[in-house]
């Protein structure tokens, strides 16, 4: 099995072994031959980690693409020849996470609306979601941090979705 370099640290939170897989990397470089694209390592990396994927899915209620589904079309759209790679569907179809191709080996995770009847257009506006080439707290120069709005379960209390929130049945 080989080291793992990017997700050490996911790995050791999960109680995953950090190390690759051979027979998941022997799948891994048939699909890239198959697809005629190098995935980015870091990718290739998480997926070829045991049970990384599994691990992932099961906290989830959101598509996460398993090892036999990456790269390929996702409900006839092809992420790849419009030049990411989608991991993840969000179980309303509210948003898609995807990873850029041409982004080198530690691409940042991108958030894409997966109802533009584009693909191509959808690709150019995606936005970031996680990048790990800069710090959290960082905010892009001339742009004002975002604010989060929290979320309560109904009947917790004032707010959202609490016992004020006036959408909810009584």
């Amino acid at each position: 099995m080989t080291a793992i370099t990017y997700h050490a640290q996911a790995c050791a939170r999960a109680g995953l072994p950090a190390r690759m897989c051979p027979e998941r990397l022997e799948i891994l470089a048939e699909r890239q031959r198959h697809l005629g694209v190098r995935l980015p390592e870091a990718v290739v990396e998480w997926y070829a980690v045991d049970g990384a994927v599994e691990f992932q899915a099961s906290r989830t209620d959101d598509h996460v693409m398993g090892l036999d589904e990456l790269g390929l079309p996702y409900c006839d759209d092809d992420y790849v020849a419009a030049g990411v790679l989608l991991i993840s569907n969000e179980n309303q179809d509210c948003y898609t996470l995807v990873v850029p191709l041409d982004a080198g080996p530690n691409p940042p995770v991108q958030l894409m609306d997966p109802f533009d009847l584009e693909l191509r257009e959808a690709v150019a506006r995606r936005e970031p979601f996680a990048d790990t080439s800069r710090p959290a707290s960082a905010t892009p120069p001339g742009a004002e941090p975002r604010r989060l709005r929290s979320w309560k379960p109904a009947g917790s209390g004032p707010g959202p979705g609490g016992e004020n929130d006036r959408g909810s049945p009584r």
